[in-house]
């Protein structure tokens, strides 16, 4: 499966590469946007920002939790569905762990997109960041969808609802 994410601004007053990094590194827990609220996307080409912020910066997320993986279910019998574990971190509480906006692409393409777009968050996935892979001269950033307490991300969606579980073709 390949995401595709547009680069947003998480706050009304943001603008540009150094907000928008800012606001990776930092995972502000002030600012909240749940299911049904609006963001709007950054223009620009943000592709080195959210590199620097995701892995390069001495802050970034990958730099505050370098010890941080995955243990697939069934590896360690403590954690038969999986989990990310750290050497610094509660289990599943590494800053490596993001939320994931996720819109209605339907939506995003009818409104012809170009500069900032606004977009309705339709649902929020706990998105685990594991590494960078080279891919065709270029870099990807390859990470987990994974289950988390929507509490961990503020919002008011229920643990049950808030994050995939399982992904289903649908035809």
């Amino acid at each position: 499966m390949r995401l595709t994410p547009w680069a947003v601004r998480l706050h009304a007053g943001d603008s540009g590469a150094s907000d928008y990094c800012a606001r990776i590194e930092t995972c502000d827990p002030s600012l909240t946007n749940g299911i049904g609220e609006t963001i709007s996307t950054e223009n620009g080409n943000m592709v080195g920002p959210t590199k620097s912020c995701l892995f390069d910066d001495p802050d970034s997320l990958f730099n505050k939790d370098p010890s941080a993986h995955w243990v697939g279910p069934g590896v360690d019998p403590d954690w038969p569905n999986g989990a990310v574990l750290s050497d610094d971190y509660a289990p599943n509480q590494s800053p490596r762990i993001v939320p994931l906006p996720v819109i209605n692409p339907d939506e995003f393409f009818a409104t012809d997109p170009n500069g900032h777009t606004t977009l309705t968050i339709r649902n929020i996935l706990g998105f685990f960041i594991e590494d960078q892979i080279a891919k065709g001269g270029h870099t990807v950033t390859r990470g987990r969808l994974i289950t988390v307490p929507s509490d961990d991300i503020g919002g008011s969606t229920t643990s049950t609802s808030s994050f995939l579980r399982k992904i289903v073709l649908i035809r």
